[in-house]
């Protein structure tokens, strides 16, 4: 008796693995860049002396280093468990809710400026 089972993956499963691993190695590090990036231009500008004065300015200010601050704590916390094929929000649960409540936090804050 043989209890050897075989299995066999599907060729469409196969290709959405593909595409999620190139999102994961390729996608999230250019979101980060060119979101960090981005946020950095915006806190540039918004700093400028013309735009301190304006409280429109200064709550699209904030809602720049709010949203920083989510590409942190989300999408660089993510890519390093990629890459380092170790995610501490696994088997850490503090850390665990602490990126939580750092990216609602975050991404809540950036909405209620705008």
């Amino acid at each position: 008796m043989n209890n050897i089972s075989t299995t066999t993956i599907n060729p469409d499963v196969a290709r959405l693995n593909a595409a999620r691993i190139g999102v994961q190695y390729i996608g999230q590090p250019l979101l980060f860049a060119i979101g960090t990036i981005g946020c950095i231009l915006n806190i540039a500008i918004f700093l400028r002396p013309s735009m301190r004065q304006n409280s429109c300015a200064i709550y699209f200010h904030a809602s720049s280093w709010a949203n920083l601050f989510c590409l942190t704590w989300g999408v660089l916390a993510s890519m390093l468990a990629t890459f380092t094929n170790n995610n501490p929000a696994t088997y850490n649960i503090g850390y665990c809710k602490s990126r939580f409540y750092m990216i609602s936090f975050s991404q809540m804050s950036s909405r209620a400026c705008v």
